[in-house]
């Protein structure tokens, strides 16, 4: 076995059987402090001047094999860590027109070394951005996505402070007695421009150009394409003060493939009109933004490229969502897990979304029986659906008994489903020939009658808080696929390792949590028995 679940553990002390904290009072206090200047302190934008020490100047190597070996830099990487060291004093954007596996470089690096910020963002606005990965920086805000717009008006410096623009949407800065001086210089790319409705302006074939990155002010009132024209991957995770607002400076988003806005507290739904055009798009997630309204959803309802779509934690979604979600006819993946307002009435509107392979529907409370029996009817569903969860939905053995019909399923949830009896389970497994991972945690005595037999496929089986004793694992004699157990806070004995063991109940068994199980020093000598 690679891993075994501890029963000694500080996050489970207990007294008298209840859970207890392992701090005094004072360190407990002193503990939340520090929690939340860590958070403010990634809230906060990083400055310009801490750029420079995250690209040391004696950092010329490449560490190899785990430490082990060294080789030099490469000297296109020497030369994108010196910009990148410097970029947020350039006192003018990096021209258009560098090669986009240049600029995807740069941007990779900025990210690693989690130097992004407004004003090395701001320098790359001229360039063909072909992902924009701002869900690693801090301070991200509604003014960084303003800098990505060529028609903005203002844009923040470095310390948030909004200056004035020209048509191009350059900063004005004052000077500076010092400059740097950077080059840039490519033969194979042409620049991006927009050709103007007033005046013909003719690409050129050729680009050969070097720029002085200096104090003074770029004079050009050439309108180039947005940094966003050819992005395909737009992952803004975490981004906390980034409003709709934001998400509308945004566009000719046309070439998008994946959307992440995970975490985006702020964001309610008039921002996704930037997304109405992004007809490829085909991953979508907006896990825990808690502001969230139908009306997001709405405006993404006819993108029907849209095959994964999550949606956990969206707790203000209703019932209208799903109208709209129902439009998308191409998706296979749903995950509405938290969203405490969809309905069983909802689900009908899922009817003509007939390749769903993974739904989850986990703690939606007004999930029953009757909306477990409209999903099973739906066409597609016994062909198509593999994985379901219905965690905490209050569903008893009629709902149990319609998930019989999916007869490809091979993971099923059903986590906190107080009301479904063993004997009925048992008999929905054993049509469920496909199965291979389940979750029946916290179902007391889920395991009172036999499931020899049923569950020869299953591979993963949590039984975490469901009450497992030594009795009910006495009638199995053989799992010959299962990989992984939970008996975590189950009464399970030194019999019951001594059996699974010495009988070779789980030939293939690589994992086994035992948490807080009734386990002596008796049972632990037969843990090496377990290949």
């Amino acid at each position: 076995m690679s891993t075994m679940g501890s029963g000694c553990s500080l996050n489970r002390c207990r007294k008298n059987g209840n859970p207890v904290s392992i701090y005094t009072s004072n360190e407990t206090i002193h503990a939340s402090n520090r929690i939340m200047s860590c958070r403010h302190s990634f809230d906060a934008e990083l400055p310009n001047e801490s750029i420079v020490p995250l690209y040391p100047v004696e950092d010329n190597y490449v560490v190899d094999d785990g430490g082990k070996t060294r080789s030099p830099k490469s000297l296109v990487q020497l030369c994108i860590d010196c910009i990148c060291r410097n970029m947020a004093d350039f006192d003018q954007d990096i021209p258009s027109g560098l090669p986009r596996e240049l600029v995807d470089e740069i941007l990779r690096s900025l990210v690693n070394h989690s130097a992004l910020n407004a004003s090395t963002l701001r320098a790359l606005r001229r360039c063909e951005l072909t992902e924009l990965p701002l869900h690693r920086s801090r301070g991200v805000s509604d003014d960084w996505l303003s800098l990505l717009s060529n028609d903005a008006s203002s844009c923040p410096d470095c310390n948030g402070t909004n200056k004035g623009l020209d048509v191009t949407g350059d900063i004005d800065r004052s000077s500076s007695s010092s400059s740097s001086i950077s080059s840039f210089h490519s033969a194979y790319s042409s620049p991006r421009k927009y050709q103007s409705q007033e005046e013909n302006v003719p690409l050129q074939s050729e680009w050969s150009l070097s720029v002085q990155l200096s104090s003074s002010r770029n004079s050009s009132d050439e309108c180039f394409a947005p940094a966003t024209a050819q992005t395909a991957v737009l992952d803004l995770r975490g981004s906390q003060k980034l409003t709709d607002k934001g998400l509308l400076h945004l566009k000719h988003l046309s070439a998008l493939e994946i959307v992440r806005l995970d975490n985006c507290h702020s964001i309610t739904g008039r921002g996704l009109v930037a997304l109405s055009n992004s007809h490829s798009i085909h991953t979508l997630t907006m896990s825990d933004c808690r502001c969230v309204t139908d009306e997001a959803i709405i405006n993404v309802g006819h993108l029907t490229s849209i095959t994964t779509l999550v949606l956990d934690g969206c707790r203000c979604l209703t019932d209208v969502s799903l109208r709209a979600i129902g439009h998308l006819v191409n998706l296979t993946k749903l995950d509405l897990s938290q969203c405490d307002l969809i309905s069983d009435d909802a689900i009908s509107c899922l009817y003509h979304v007939t390749h769903l392979q993974d739904l989850s529907l986990g703690w939606c409370r007004r999930i029953t029986d009757k909306g477990i029996g409209t999903l099973v009817e739906q066409p597609g569903r016994s062909e198509n659906m593999r994985a379901l969860s219905l965690a905490r939905c209050q569903i008893s053995d009629i709902g149990v008994a319609h998930i019989a019909r999916l007869k490809v399923l091979e993971s099923l949830n059903l986590n906190g489903c107080t009301d479904i009896s063993s004997l009925v389970l048992g008999e929905t497994l054993y049509s469920l020939c496909n199965l291979e991972s389940l979750d029946v945690s916290f179902c007391p005595g889920v395991l009172k009658s036999s499931w020899q037999g049923k569950i020869n496929c299953l591979k993963s089986l949590d039984l975490c808080y469901s009450m497992v004793k030594d009795v009910h694992l006495s009638r199995f004699t053989s799992l010959p696929h299962l990989e992984e157990i939970n008996f975590d806070s189950c009464p399970v004995g030194d019999w019951s390792l001594a059996h699974l063991a010495d009988n070779n109940v789980v030939p293939n068994l690589t994992k086994l949590n035992l948490a807080d199980c009734d386990i002596t020093d008796l049972g632990i000598t037969h843990l090496p028995k377990f290949k």
